[in-house]
């Protein structure tokens, strides 16, 4: 994940301005690499991992790992997911704002950063839905992702209009945008410093 997020670090001021850590996901899965992910990375690309397991209480293991970090590695401005880790954010989110009560003072976060992500399924949240997310995010979007057509969507309208949301897209596919260097990171970067407040 760290080549991944490159452009957006470039796009927010390099090591000088932008520190990121970068958890695993827990679960180890047994996949075949994306045709994306061969390309650049080879046939030794790997391991991959998952927030979520096949057994319905690894959300909630996923969320205490994710706490814990936040906890002991934070403070931090925002929180940046790709894929199903968009959507693993948007619920951690969904927790944290519930926990203030929704006093924004109170929030360990001021943003999301969401990348190709994909709408929380009943598998990461089975106890609620979460239909409505009153919280500061920007969204980038694959024109060409077919592997989650029309699920970035699908989040996007979680987040209410009357909070600060950005939308960008790219017309790759379910990837982050290329190359690092662009005018797209650069509309990013900004959208993401607004959102900060600096």
């Amino acid at each position: 994940m760290q080549f991944q997020l490159t452009g957006l670090k470039m796009a927010l001021g390099g090591d000088k301005n932008c520190q990121l850590v970068i958890p695993d996901a827990q679960f180890v899965i047994d996949q075949e690499p994306d045709d994306d992910i061969l390309k650049v990375f080879g046939k030794e690309a790997g391991p991959f991992y998952s927030w979520i397991s096949g057994e319905k209480r690894s959300y909630e293991e996923s969320l205490a790992y994710l706490n814990n970090i936040i906890d002991t590695q934070g403070p931090f401005d925002a929180v940046c997911g790709f894929s199903q880790g968009a959507a693993m954010a948007t619920v951690l989110t969904h927790h944290m704002v519930q926990a203030a009560g929704g006093v924004e003072a109170d929030y360990k976060w001021k943003g999301l950063i969401l990348i190709c992500g994909v709408e929380p399924e009943a598998k990461y949240t089975p106890t609620e839905e979460i239909t409505a997310l009153e919280f500061p995010s920007v969204h980038v979007i694959g024109e060409a992702d077919e592997k989650h057509n029309g699920r970035s969507e699908l989040l996007y309208a979680i987040f209410e209009a009357d909070h600060r949301k950005e939308l960008f897209h790219h017309p790759g596919g379910h990837h982050f945008p290329t190359p690092f260097k662009s005018p797209l990171y650069d509309q990013i970067g900004n959208a993401v410093r607004e959102m900060l407040g600096c």
